[in-house]
């Protein structure tokens, strides 16, 4: 009896201790403008650089956040459509409610904010001002926000906060702590109870065997064998169980180990291996010794540079458009962590078409697409020149969008924790929603080691269920992807709507590692499942494990498109105009051959497009997959010629000389004409194809900034790649060509390629040197 008595009094003395040490934030976000409420906005809370939890204001635009730890906070406000906030500083006062409000200002530039009172903003950074004007004034403290604070009354914090359910202790916080066991680690939250032998007692009053433990996503007994230097993070869930882990009835501790992928974010310099003999080595010992090399995971495709080739052997060029932008971004993604991109990483087309070029739009009577050329000198080999092919599909009117029936199909696996993935994502998916017209239709499937349903297909009338749902999304478990993308297929088809949009929307980071993983398997499922008339697209997240040949393939194999993620920029770039341009699809399995004039080429070579290319015989195949064109989307291919009349000699392009039969030429070899452009398409209901012509004659024209820049780009993408075609091109060449023509750049994209051509540089150098 006294023992149980002593357990009920540690029990309470702890949930005490944990709520004497906070305090919570209340308030409304209005529109600066016309003072009415702004629903939807996400606030997330940070310390030192960590997210502490995010939440969105209600419909009245009101928030509540308790059991925050007491000190300084800084929030990161957001909403499309409006200023950026970035609000330093907060205190949060034991025990204590801070009542503020503050106006949003219509826009989308950042402005930072030091200090907040009841009622309004003010700018004050000094400390004695502050405290004195709020002395001279009989303020309550509870109603300012001070711009800093001593904090008189602070202990060891507790991890993280109960009013979640989720505590979420991460590796920096880890290393600071004294205990080195998880248990022990896991105690430091507010209702979990241990005792001598560091076993868990209770987890808000549950019966110890009903707490489960999970290290990287799989169940285990105990955690014995787990040392702190292996760890990564302790999540400990007290209540509102997620989906993935399944039938579990208590509380849960959930261990995430340092693994190769990991290295990015916790690495050591030197490689310093274990010896086998040291089982007595001291915790110290160990930690001393412990290391993480540098190695990662990530996968690509490989690519073979085309070649030039010579229209007498090899007069067709054939290939499927594409309008995926995955490796543009994650080439940035990869430059700014001060690292050169993998060859095979570099996809130029997909760099090319990553900008908007000014195409004009197809006649209304003339089909969903148009296409144009542009010929002239090359900008990196004066002695040959290039052809630009563009393609532009047709508007559709607003009044006539077909309704959205989505799916998001959501990874919450352990390898999804960083905050370049699922904190992210959560964060583009909610841009998304608040996009989405009121009729369009949402569900969320989530997957990790089994796969859930999270949210029902709802209308987007219900922003704020959708909203609360994907802030409700946690990490953990391993990652059974082929379970998930059946059962969102299966909700994706059950709400199926005639004539609409049907899709699903992956977004991972590819790290399929339980289930059906291999690319084959994939395949097939993703290609039986695309008959039905629901398309994919993937959203690419995260670095380390990053798997961006399978998400490549999901997406083509999906009749959809594949965007990669580094930054909410990106996320709004590719959520916003660029997502809902491939929704609606207008032209499928759309394909193109060249048949270059034998008179006026002596060799060509498509750049780009390696793993888009098809065989000549299947471009009147209409069986034979190919891209999609989303409406007023653009799409862009370059060629570079060598004249006919040019001494150049290209000996791969050779091929021995025939026995049996002579290749002649016909008359219209003698023509102006310089290639003759055929285009597929089928219409997004139909399953035989239309076929376009277009003759090019051989006229040069005043090379436009549009030519010049998707030149540039095509450039960049053959350094990174070290390509043998641009070796003669300085990089100061290529920065002044993309300068000199940066043309109509409205969202400063053009502006950032410059900046990555002079990372690009930078790495290129002191790699040599």
């Amino acid at each position: 009896m006294d023992r149980y008595l002593l357990f009920i009094f540690l029990f309470f003395f702890l949930e005490q201790g944990s709520s004497q040490e906070v305090g919570s934030l209340s308030g409304q976000v209005k529109n600066v403008k016309n003072e009415l409420p702004v629903s939807g906005v996400k606030i997330d809370f940070y310390r030192d650089s960590i997210l502490l939890d995010s939440i969105i204001t209600d419909i009245n635009g009101q928030f509540h956040i308790s059991n925050l730890k007491i000190g300084l906070i800084s929030l990161f406000v957001q909403k499309s459509g409006y200023h950026r906030k970035h609000i330093n500083n907060l205190v949060i006062q034991k025990n204590q409610i801070g009542r503020f409000q503050f106006y949003l200002e219509e826009g989308d530039s950042v402005v930072k904010t030091n200090h907040y009172a009841s009622g309004g903003e003010k700018n004050n950074t000094d400390l004695n001002k502050s405290l004195q004007a709020a002395q001279s004034d009989q303020l309550n403290l509870n109603d300012i926000q001070l711009a800093a604070c001593v904090i008189m009354c602070y202990k060891v914090p507790l991890i993280s906060r109960d009013a979640t359910n989720l505590a979420t202790i991460t590796r920096d916080d880890i290393k600071n702590l004294p205990m080195r066991h998880p248990i022990s680690i896991a105690s430091t939250v507010g209702g979990v109870l241990t005792n001598e032998q560091n076993e868990i007692i209770s987890i808000r009053g549950s019966r110890s065997e009903n707490v489960t433990y999970f290290v990287d996503g799989v169940k285990v007994q105990n955690f014995h064998a787990v040392h702190r230097s292996s760890l990564k993070q302790v999540q400990v869930i007290t209540g509102g169980l997620p989906a993935n882990y399944g039938d579990v009835t208590g509380g849960v501790i959930a261990v995430n180990t340092m693994s190769y992928s990991d290295h990015s974010q916790y690495s050591y310099e030197n490689y310093n291996p274990l010896p086998i003999e040291s089982k007595n080595y001291s915790p110290e010992k160990i930690e001393e010794h412990f290391f993480h090399p540098k190695f990662e995971t990530e996968s690509y495709e490989i690519i073979y540079e085309n070649e030039f080739l010579n229209p007498t052997s090899e007069p067709l060029s054939t290939f499927s458009i594409d309008v995926d932008k995955a490796s543009y971004s994650n080439i940035r993604r990869i430059l700014f962590q001060g690292e050169r991109p993998k060859p095979d990483a570099v996809r130029i087309e997909e760099l090319i078409n990553y900008f908007t070029y000014d195409y004009e739009a197809p006649d209304s009577n003339r089909g969903p697409l148009a296409i144009h050329t542009e010929f002239g000198i090359c900008p990196w080999n004066k002695s040959h020149q290039l052809l630009k092919i563009g393609m532009k599909g047709k508007e559709l009117d607003i009044g006539k969008k077909p309704s959205s029936n989505l799916v998001f199909l959501i990874d919450v696996s352990g390898s999804m924790t960083a905050e370049n993935k699922l904190p992210l994502l959560k964060q583009a998916l909610s841009h998304l929603v608040e996009n989405l017209d009121k009729e369009d239709r949402i569900a969320i499937v989530v997957y990790a080691g089994v796969s859930g349903l999270v949210l029902e297909s709802t209308a987007c009338s219900n922003q704020s269920k959708i909203l609360k749902a994907i802030n409700n999304l946690v990490p953990g478990g391993s990652t059974n992807g082929a379970a998930g993308i059946e059962l969102a297929y299966k909700i994706a088809e059950e709400e199926f709507i005639e004539g609409g949009n049907n899709r699903v929307i992956l977004a991972t980071d590819g790290d399929f590692n339980v289930g059906t993983s291999s690319n084959g398997d994939l395949e097939n499922l993703i290609t039986l499942k695309r008959e039905s008339g629901i398309f994919l697209t993937t959203l690419g997240f995260g670095m380390g494990n990053y798997k961006d040949d399978k998400m490549e393939l999901l997406a083509d194999k999906g009749n959809g498109n594949y965007f990669y993620i580094d930054n909410f920029n990106e996320a709004r770039k590719a959520l916003g105009k660029e997502l809902f341009g491939t929704l609606y699809t207008i032209a499928k399995d759309v394909k193109l051959q060249l048949e270059f004039n034998p008179k006026k080429v002596k060799n060509y070579r498509l750049i780009g497009y390696e793993n888009r290319l098809l065989a000549a015989q299947d471009f009147n195949n209409d069986l034979k997959d190919a891209g999609e064109l989303g409406a007023g989307h653009t799409v862009t291919a370059l060629y570079e010629i060598i004249p006919f009349k040019s001494e150049e000699e290209i000996i791969e392009a050779y091929v021995d000389p025939l026995r049996y039969q002579k290749i002649k030429t016909t008359t219209k070899a003698n023509s102006d004409e310089l290639v003759q452009i055929k285009c597929r398409y089928k219409l997004p209901d139909q399953d035989t194809s239309t076929l376009l012509v277009y003759n090019v004659p051989f006229e040069f024209s005043s090379n436009s900034a549009d030519f010049n820049f998707s030149a540039a780009v095509a450039a960049y993408g053959m350094k990174l790649r070290d390509s043998k075609f641009v070796s003669n091109f300085s990089w100061d060449r290529l920065y002044r060509t993309a300068e000199q023509n940066m043309g109509k750049d409205k969202d400063g994209y053009r502006i950032e390629f410059l900046k990555l051509i002079l990372e690009a540089e930078k790495l290129t150098t002191k790699k040599s040197n």
